[in-house]
């Protein structure tokens, strides 16, 4: 009985294939990040999308793991999401992300198997622990939108 079930399954996997990939799929490194305690008031500040050296910084890796090519349509940082899912500023009680200059997510084309970055800023604004979320979302050319979703934690200290 073992070896007909066994030899059925072998049978579907050559009729049907593997399975396919996604066509709009991502996948984010790390996928949570934890920045730890950090100073509230530290000076730090983003200019022209550079971060000075006050500021503590985590780089995400997006990579397109589908089959289509995706394009961005927004990006985000909150402590909380709103009714509708979503969160809409750039700035949280946490800190937040830079722009086009230095996060290569902003604004890109994603090819399948194409990566970008997003540099995420820790910028408490109070003291005790803050948690907090990045999202961004892209969309493929048949119009399938994928978003990720990155929890934050800091403590501000």
């Amino acid at each position: 009985m073992r070896k007909a079930i066994a030899g059925l399954a072998v049978l579907a996997l050559l009729v049907l294939g593997p399975a396919a990939a996604a066509a709009a799929s991502l996948s984010v490194t790390p996928s949570s990040v934890d920045f730890g305690r950090v100073p509230v008031d530290s000076q730090c500040q983003v200019v022209n999308d550079i971060p000075n050296e006050f500021c503590v910084t985590l780089t995400l890796t997006i990579t397109n793991t589908g089959t289509d090519t995706l394009l961005f349509g927004s990006a985000s940082a909150c402590e909380r999401i709103t009714h509708g899912g979503t969160c809409l500023t750039r700035r949280a009680g946490w800190g937040g992300f830079t722009g086009s200059t230095t996060s290569t997510c902003i604004f890109a084309t994603l090819a399948p198997g194409d990566s970008c970055t997003v540099v995420l800023v820790a910028d408490p604004t109070r003291r005790g622990l803050i948690r907090g979320l990045f999202i961004m979302t892209m969309s493929s050319t048949t119009g399938e939108a994928v978003t990720v979703t990155v929890p934050i934690r800091v403590l501000g200290v």
